[in-house]
């Protein structure tokens, strides 16, 4: 001000004798510039605030603790900042602890004293990560998934149920490809979840303090050691929390300083006894008494004996039930900031809530707890040590006794069951932890095991922090179910109410008996599908280490399962035919004989027959007996398709040079071939009777033979493309055939032209007819389903498919790969590449059920009686039935 008035006034003013009036008109000009710059820096420095709103940056999740009093180590600050630049390399804060390496590392994003050095350090900080800072406290054993889980919940990232480091990694890389972002990591005790952070965004920057010198060593950081504070840095932090000048501290207070080693922790303690009325010789008695205590019993080697002292004597301050109050703090070790409802229930229920909260402010002014603002508190891990010192050690029945109170009383208080607990902001994530700490083994195994628990856990916290919990629990049943939550991962983040399904589905029929008991204790839903039989519907929790089944070597293309739903055919690249009993379970049975991939299998209704064919050869298995196949041909040209009928009597293949080969089943013998196609058979379907049967080709032609009479066939149609599907009804008396560019029906008794129901991409065209011939389900590979009345207009209903043909191909249109519908014609399923499954209402014309498995589905059926069962094959694993619920 006194420049801008001296610069304005001019001839008015005089300085040391000299008349303003001799300066010149642009002198004055810039006095009165340089004055208004310094009144703006000054009030820009008045209104920190102004700076983050300038800058545009902000905190991503809980802004970092600082003490409520500090002392400014500004070299020490510099030297951090100079070395953290985007995309550069990590940078270490490392030294012993309590000397003050979190206070520095918070303060890199904070302005403290408001000096222009100081300004200008944190806004080119800022600048340099304009996206914010994320501050990410861990603790000794931290899980990296965790870590990587929580990062993404700060950045907003929606969950996506990564269950590893590297899928973690690549959805973070992902976020923060164009973001620059300071990631800050306090109290790193492994190199592990330091590397999990590595790299993730090419503009981002990583600030990690630990004690641990090799950990920067081993990440590759730059580090930057923080010593002890100055004398004379120490003797201002005294002042600080004494309420003393420095100035008016006695001789004392240096020997004080000295006597806890100039660290930042020690000697902010020493200054709060100091502001309770103690003179700086009390003090020095108390540090010597407290050396002498923790010195009988600590280890010569330790490191941080003065600094527990005096972590001791400011306990002894306490009176002595605030003492052992103070000492039951540390069932919260190494399990973040702790909430003063937490408090209240451990210290319950002798302190009534307002003495809790009296308590923790004067822990909080004596230096022995940090605030860590909205009502939660935290304490520094050397002063936990000291909690845990005080109560006989890690594994003191004392402190087992502190977490089972903490226990009990959090039971009293509930209303439920411990599921009711996920919802608390401390207890939800920290129930498991308590249990076991307190001894509660059993107890901690059923909550584990509860699905109610599991289900909550998962609505109110990410899948990282339940998949944590189960590292406390070592038994078969805890560490099975983990392994099916991990698999389940995107199911059971997208909809926590298919958790029992998901578990179900993975760990029916597993080798283990108390693993296969809990499972049938589940509870089933009134509604909707659930597996049976003795197969897990999803991926099992036993591959693919420990699967006891022995699937196909390679991928299943082909799978066919019978009419009652009893038993499955899979025929594989491995050339391999496995038959397996849906209903008792157990190893399939492995038909070998094929030297080629099969490439098609069929079983007739009764589940007693199959057949099934490689390049060269047909197979014919008595799946009654264990016997021998029957080879019904051996040929130098390929086999492409086969069908068998329902009776299992009759069997009926097509080849590469257009034959067609009609098997006797019962009496053997050579086939009747039958000619007339001039091209590859593409195709076959049989009449269930076995008396009727139609073939269609790839130069798309469409044939249907007598079986019973004989003769020339019929030739239904000369399509101009490959016939990619032949379905024939029960009776007999209905067929279609569907190319890539239409579907045509043939009625097989009254002949003539057939009806053209569609014409369009019907590439890879799944059908399905029911026994009576009037209804026919449709799939094709952009996704659509179809229901189409075989008897009326000939009209399709589309019951599934892509909302637009572009926007919508991925999201809602994977390729429908099989098709089937029930004798009655009322019920249909469709199966995706996607593995996802569809229960058709074909009455209602509705899906009245779904389901999402893990590989692409091959084959299906669908069988109707006092419940819906479906009879489901997939490209990899053994084939599954479902049951469908509360459906009429």
């Amino acid at each position: 001000m006194t420049l801008i008035l001296t610069g304005a006034l001019g001839p008015h003013v005089t300085i040391a004798d000299t008349q303003i009036e001799s300066w010149s008109w642009w002198v004055r000009g810039l006095v009165v510039a340089a004055g208004v710059l310094l009144v703006g820096w000054a009030v820009w420095l008045g209104r920190a605030p102004v700076l983050e709103l300038r800058s545009g940056q902000r905190v991503l999740g809980a802004a970092p603790r600082m003490p409520a009093r500090l002392v400014a180590r500004p070299d020490k600050m510099q030297q951090i900042a100079r070395q953290v630049r985007p995309g550069g390399q990590p940078v270490a804060v490392v030294g012993m602890g309590g000397v003050g390496k979190s206070t520095l590392a918070a303060g890199l994003w904070r302005i403290q004293r408001r000096t222009p050095a100081e300004v200008w350090r944190v806004w080119r900080l800022r600048r340099r990560f304009r996206h914010g800072m994320t501050w990410l406290d861990i603790n000794p054993g931290q899980d990296p998934v965790a870590l990587l889980a929580d990062l993404a919940r700060r950045l907003g990232v929606e969950e996506t149920g990564f269950t590893t480091v590297k899928a973690g990694r690549d959805v973070l890389a992902a976020a923060l490809r164009r973001r620059r972002v300071l990631m800050v990591v306090d109290n790193v005790w492994e190199p592990a979840p330091v590397q999990a952070l590595l790299g993730l965004g090419p503009r981002c920057g990583l600030v990690f303090t630990t004690r641990e010198k090799h950990i920067a060593t081993t990440v590759g950081a730059i580090s930057v050691e923080v010593d002890a504070l100055s004398e004379k840095q120490a003797l201002g932090l005294l002042s600080l929390w004494s309420g003393r000048r420095v100035s008016q501290l006695p001789a004392e207070a240096r020997q004080v300083c000295a006597r806890v080693g100039n660290l930042a922790l020690g000697v902010a303690m020493a200054g709060a006894m100091l502001a309770q009325g103690r003179s700086p010789a009390d003090v020095l008695a108390l540090l010597e008494k407290g050396l002498e205590r923790v010195r009988a019993d600590l280890d010569p080697e330790y490191p941080y004996r003065s600094l527990l002292a005096s972590i001791d004597a400011s306990i002894t301050g306490l009176p002595e039930k605030d003492q052992d109050r103070y000492a039951q703090l540390a069932v919260f070790a190494g399990r973040g900031p702790f909430s003063r409802a937490a408090a209240e229930r451990l210290w319950g229920p002798k302190l009534s809530p307002p003495e809790v909260g009296e308590l923790l402010a004067d822990l909080v002014s004596r230096s022995l707890l940090t605030s860590a603002g909205d009502g939660w508190y935290s304490a520094h891990d050397l002063q936990y040590e000291a909690m845990i010192f005080r109560l006989g050690g890690k594994d003191s029945k004392e402190l087992a006794a502190a977490h089972a109170h903490l226990v009990e009383q959090y039971r009293q208080a509930g209303t439920g069951t411990w599921a009711d607990s996920a919802a608390d902001s401390y207890l939800g994530s920290r129930l498991v932890g308590h249990l076991h700490a307190a001894g509660y083994v059993e107890e901690l195994r059923t909550v584990l095991a509860d699905v109610a628990w599991i289900r909550a856990r998962l609505t109110h916290d990410r899948l990282g922090g339940l998949l944590a919990d189960y590292g406390y629990a070592d038994d078969v049943l805890s560490q099975e179910i983990v392994r099916a939550l991990r698999l389940s991962a995107d199911a059971i983040i997208a909809d926590p109410e298919r958790v029992s399904l998901q578990l179900a589905s993975r760990l029916l029929g597993h080798p283990d008996t108390v693993v296969a008991d809990w499972v049938r204790t589940l509870d089933r839903p009134s509604q909707g599908l659930w597996p049976i039989g003795a197969y897990p519907a999803l991926t099992p929790t036993t591959e693919p280490l420990l699967q006891t089944l022995t699937v196909h070597a390679g991928p299943v293309w082909a799978v066919a399962i019978s009419a009652d739903g009893t038993t499955a055919i899979s025929g594989g690249a491995d050339g391999s035919v496995r038959v397996w009993d849906l209903r008792r379970g157990g190893e399939p049975r492995v038909l070998t004989g094929h030297s080629f991939p099969v490439l098609a299998v069929a079983i007739s209704a009764n589940g007693a027959t199959a057949i099934s064919n490689d390049y060269r050869s047909v197979r014919v298995w008595d799946l009654s007996k264990d016997s021998k196949p029957r080879i019904l041909a051996r040929r130098t040209r390929r086999v492409t398709t086969v069908a068998i009928s329902a009776d299992g009597t009759t069997a009926f293949s097509g080849s590469e040079n257009g034959s067609v080969q009609v098997w006797d089943l019962c009496r053997g013998g050579e086939p009747r071939v039958l000619s007339g196609h001039t091209g590859w058979v593409s195709a076959v379907a049989i009449s269930a009777d076995g008396t009727t049967a139609i073939s269609g080709d790839r130069g798309g032609s469409v044939r249907v033979w007598d079986l019973c009479r004989g003769g020339e066939p019929r030739v239904l149609s000369e399509h101009t493309v490959e016939v990619w599907e032949t379905a024939i009804s029960a009776d007999g008396t209905t067929a279609i055939s569907i190319n890539d560019g239409s579907m045509q029906v043939w009625d097989l008794r009254k002949g003539g032209e057939p009806r053209v129901l569609y014409r369009g991409s019907g590439w890879g065209t799944r059908v399905a007819i029911s026994a009576d011939g009037t209804t026919a389900i449709t799939g094709d590979t952009e996704g659509y389903v179809l229901l189409w009345d075989l008897c009326g207009d000939g009209e399709s209903r589309v019951l599934d498919g892509p909302l637009d043909p572009v926007l919508n191909w991925l999201e809602n249109a994977a390729p429908v790969r099989a098709v089937a519908i029930s004798a009655d014609g009322t019920t249909a399923i469709s199966g995706r590449v996607d593995g996802s499954v569809q229960v058709w209402d074909l009455v209602e014309e509705r899906c009245i059920a779904s389901w999402i498995g893990d590989y692409p589905i091959t084959g299906c059926s669908v069988l109707r009686g006092p419940s819906l069962k479906i009879g489901l094959g997939q490209s990899h694993g053994a084939p599954y039935m479902l049951e469908l619920r509360g459906a009429d």
